[in-house]
C-alpha cells in the first residue's frame, strides 16, 4: 500500500481515500537553493507541495530586476492555478530555502477536478489566499521603505518555515525585496543592532519576534491574517470535507486543455 508524506499541511487535510488515489503519482524531490522550477510562459507539468523548505514566485522586469511576490511553505501548492483552468506558469519560481517537496503530475489534477474529491476545494482556498498576498506585496513594494519590509519579510518566512532559524543570504534576500545587496545589508545591520535579528554570512536568527512585529509594516499582519482565515477553512474542510467539496462545484474553472 503506498503512503503519503503528510509534512504538507494543504496534503495532510485532504481525506487519507483522496491521499492514497494520488499516492501512486506523487513523486519526492528535493530542490536546492537557487533552483529554477518554472520559467515564466512555461506549460505547468507539475504541482509542488513542499514538505519542507520556501519556494518562491518571482515578478521580473525587462531591466532584469526581480521581486518576490508569493511565498510558498509547506502549508501550501504551487500550481493551485490549475484548478481553474490556467496550465501555464505566469512567473519565474525558485527555491529559496533548500526544500523537499511532492510534485504530482498535472493531469492528475485535472483528473481530480472530474473525480469530485477534496484536493480541488483546498487547492481553491490557497488560491485565495495568495490573491490577499501578491495583492499585498504590490502595495507594500511600492508604498513602503526597504527596512520594514525586510522586518515584515522574514516575518513571513519565520512563518512558512515555522522556525526563527532563517537559512537566507542577503544575494536571494535582495532578489525577493527588490532592491540592491548593500541595501539589504544596512537593513539587516540596523535590525541587528536594534536586538532584533542575529545574522552571519547566510543565515539569521529572529531574536526578537515581537519587537520586529512592531518594527515591520502593516503589510505583514494583513497577509498573517489571511492564512489565519486559510488554516480556518483547511481544518474546516478536513472535518467536513465532503461539504467543502460539494459547495466548491459551484465555482470551478473550465478544464485545462493539453494538461
Amino acid at each position: 500500500m503506498h503512503r503519503v508524506d503528510t509534512s504538507n499541511r494543504l496534503l495532510a487535510s485532504i481525506s487519507p481515500a483522496d491521499r492514497l488515489r494520488l499516492a501512486p503519482h506523487l513523486e519526492p524531490v528535493s530542490l536546492r537553493l537557487g533552483d529554477v522550477i518554472y520559467e515564466p510562459d512555461a506549460p505547468l507539468r507539475h504541482v509542488y507541495f513542499p514538505g519542507s523548505g520556501l519556494l518562491s514566485v518571482v515578478a521580473a522586469a525587462e531591466d532584469g530586476s526581480e521581486v518576490e511576490v508569493s511565498t510558498i511553505g509547506r502549508e501550501g501548492v504551487f500550481g493551485a492555478h490549475l484548478a481553474l483552468g490556467d496550465d501555464v506558469v505566469p512567473m519565474r519560481v525558485v527555491c529559496q530555502v533548500p526544500s523537499v517537496c511532492l510534485r504530482l503530475p498535472s493531469r492528475v489534477v485535472v483528473d481530480e477536478i472530474d473525480a469530485g474529491g477534496e484536493l480541488i476545494p483546498s487547492m481553491y482556498a490557497y488560491i485565495g489566499v495568495c490573491m490577499v498576498e501578491m495583492a499585498q506585496s504590490v502595495a507594500c513594494n511600492r508604498l513602503h521603505t526597504a527596512d520594514v519590509r525586510l522586518a515584515r519579510w522574514l516575518l513571513t518566512a519565520r512563518d512558512r518555515l515555522e522556525s526563527d532559524e532563517l537559512p537566507l543570504t542577503h544575494e536571494y534576500l535582495a532578489i525577493m525585496l527588490g532592491v540592491h545587496r548593500p541595501r539589504v545589508t544596512v537593513a539587516a545591520g540596523a535590525l541587528q543592532a536594534a536586538g532584533l535579528i542575529q545574522y552571519r554570512r547566510g543565515h539569521i536568527r529572529i531574536t526578537n519576534g515581537a519587537a520586529l512585529e512592531e518594527a515591520a509594516c502593516e503589510c505583514y499582519g494583513i497577509i498573517r491574517r489571511a492564512y489565519e482565515r486559510y488554516e480556518q477553512l483547511r481544518l474546516r474542510g478536513r472535518r467536513d470535507g465532503r461539504s467543502q467539496v460539494v459547495a466548491s462545484q459551484s465555482v470551478q474553472g473550465p478544464r485545462p486543455s493539453g494538461a
